[in-house]
């Protein structure tokens, strides 16, 4: 993979299953790879809520497949009735989702060989979708050896193992109006929070003012396996029917610094970022850094922060002392109150 940074899209199941809903059309062009794509099998709880396929409820991750995607493997959009870009702006009915289902017919008859295929689903809301699914994840192509080598993805595949065993729990308001205290999510809160969305799209709201109203974003925790709970941070809401993807996405830079959830959705079908540096440049580095020595790389920090030196900084070998550092740490912090 090339680049500087490595993208990861983060894909949750029920366990046990094997066909998986693909992200928009848009993040599988060719400038779009190449990517990991991480299949998790999650046990989950759902809720059943009326009118709906089901609302995540708690999820314990229980396995994950590591794909390595840098071909279309899709069928491509063939802008008939209209290109993608003009199809996502129309409002859905009988008669789109008719042409639809005829038209990705077609393309599924004249690609067979393509494994990444059409959702025959086309309904966003009141708004068209084109969507893509594989019937079977296992048919994607496996990570290449000279991938599985490098640092960086070692690092992944140890924080992978790291997640096996977490429990994914969150927690919402008990009460309606979103009052109450925050208590662990149950299908009696999700059912309350579906009814009273209802009651405000009944008295006129749109449907996402009716959501903010209704439905708490919640708070996200982690269940670790020796069964301590950590809150987790970050940019969630719950207030999604399928929330743990999102979860899962948290809880990997969570366990890793190394990967950043991206701050906006401009790169479709990208949940995760992992900066990469050069091995060998890294290796440079390290060996650098040992010729020039713990004690000058310290005068070289005192002497850009403008730290007084101290014979009391360094003791005999090769280490510097705790008061130097603590003089290091009290200087950065005054920089940053500037």
């Amino acid at each position: 993979m090339t680049g500087k940074v490595w993208k990861i899209e983060n894909k949750s199941i029920q366990s046990g299953k094997k066909s998986v809903l693909l992200s928009s059309i848009s993040a599988w062009k060719k400038e779009m790879l190449p990517k990991f794509l991480i299949v998790w099998e999650i046990n989950k709880k759902m809720a059943k809520i009326e009118g709906r396929n089901g609302r995540d409820v708690e999820g314990e991750v229980v396995a994950y497949h590591i794909y390595y995607i840098d071909e279309e493997l899709n069928i491509m959009w063939e802008n008939n009735p209209l290109t993608h870009s003009e199809l996502i702006k129309q409002k859905w009915n009988n008669e789109i989702d008719e042409e639809l289902v005829n038209e990705i017919s077609r393309l599924h008859k004249k690609f067979p060989d393509k494994i990444i295929r059409f959702q025959k689903s086309f309904k966003n809301g009141n708004n068209v979708r084109l969507q893509y699914q594989i019937s079977d994840y296992r048919k994607l192509p496996t990570v290449p050896a000279k991938i599985k080598k490098k640092g960086q993805y070692k690092s992944i595949v140890k924080t992978c193992e790291q997640m096996l065993g977490s429990k994914l729990k969150v927690k919402k308001f008990e009460l309606p109006y979103l009052q109450g205290n925050r208590v662990w999510l149950s299908e009696k809160i999700l059912q309350m929070e579906h009814e009273q969305k209802k009651t405000f799209e009944n008295m006129g709201f749109s449907k996402s003012n009716a959501t903010k109203k209704a439905k708490d974003i919640g708070e996200l925790y982690l269940i670790t396996k020796e069964n301590s709970i950590i809150k987790l941070p970050g940019n969630f809401s719950a207030r999604e029917d399928y929330w743990i993807g999102n979860a899962i996405d948290i809880l990997m830079s969570y366990f890793n610094d190394k990967l950043t959830i991206p701050k906006s959705n401009k790169e479709v079908g990208v949940d995760l970022f992992m900066k990469i540096v050069k091995e060998k440049d890294l290796e440079e580095k390290m060996k650098m850094a040992r010729k020039m020595g713990k004690h000058n790389i310290m005068r070289e920090i005192q002497k850009i922060l403008n730290i007084e030196p101290s014979d009391s900084d360094i003791s005999r070998g090769s280490t510097v002392t705790t008061i130097s550092l603590w003089k290091i740490l009290e200087a950065l912090i005054e920089k940053e109150k500037k």
